[in-house]
C-alpha cells in the first residue's frame, strides 16, 4: 500500500482535478489504458456524485496490493443526508437530481468489488462508496500505450 491520495471536491470545478489524479495513478501503476478508462469513469462520478447530493466531500485514492498488477481503491466520502434506500439509488433510472439517473449503477458496473456505507440523515462525515478497480495482468509501458513516457496531463512537443 502506498499513501492515500485525496483530493477534495466541493464544487463542480474540483471534479477534473480528481479524474487527472485517478489517471496519474493508473498511468503510474501501468494499468491499460481499458482499466485506466474504467477508474476514471468511476472516480467522476463519484466526485460528480459528491457536488449533486453529498453537500461536497472527498475523493480517496490508494494503491493496494490486491491483484498480481495492483489495485486502486476508491473511496468517496460525503457530507450528505445518506441514501434512505440504498438498493434503490443503484438502480438504473433513479435519480433525486433530475439526472438519467445511471450514475451509481455504473460505478457499480465498472468496479471489481463494490460497498456502500449510509446512514441516512446523519450529519456526521462519514464513507459513502468505496470501490477496488485493479488491471487483470500488469500492462508495462510499450507502444500500446500513447501516453507511455508521459504522465497524464503533461503537454506533447508542440502543444
Amino acid at each position: 500500500m502506498t499513501e492515500p491520495i485525496v483530493v477534495r471536491v466541493e464544487q463542480s470545478s474540483q471534479v477534473a482535478a480528481a479524474r487527472r489524479a485517478a489517471a496519474d495513478l493508473a498511468w503510474r501503476l501501468h494499468f491499460d489504458e481499458t482499466t485506466a478508462g474504467r477508474l476514471a469513469l468511476v472516480v467522476t462520478e463519484l466526485a460528480t456524485n459528491l457536488v449533486k447530493h453529498g453537500g461536497g466531500g472527498e475523493v480517496v485514492l490508494r494503491r493496494v496490493d490486491l491483484a498480481p498488477a495492483g489495485a486502486v481503491e476508491v473511496v468517496a466520502l460525503d457530507r450528505g443526508p445518506g441514501m434512505a434506500n440504498v438498493a434503490r439509488c443503484l438502480q438504473d433510472g433513479y435519480s433525486t437530481a433530475g439526472s438519467p439517473g445511471t450514475g451509481l449503477g455504473a460505478v457499480q458496473r465498472l468496479s471489481t468489488g463494490f460497498d456502500v456505507w449510509s446512514r441516512p440523515k446523519n450529519g456526521a462525515r462519514r464513507p459513502s462508496l468505496s470501490t477496488p478497480i485493479w488491471s487483470e495482468r500488469p500492462s508495462a509501458p510499450d507502444a500500446k500505450r500513447a501516453d507511455a513516457t508521459r504522465p497524464p496531463g503533461t503537454p506533447q512537443n508542440g502543444e
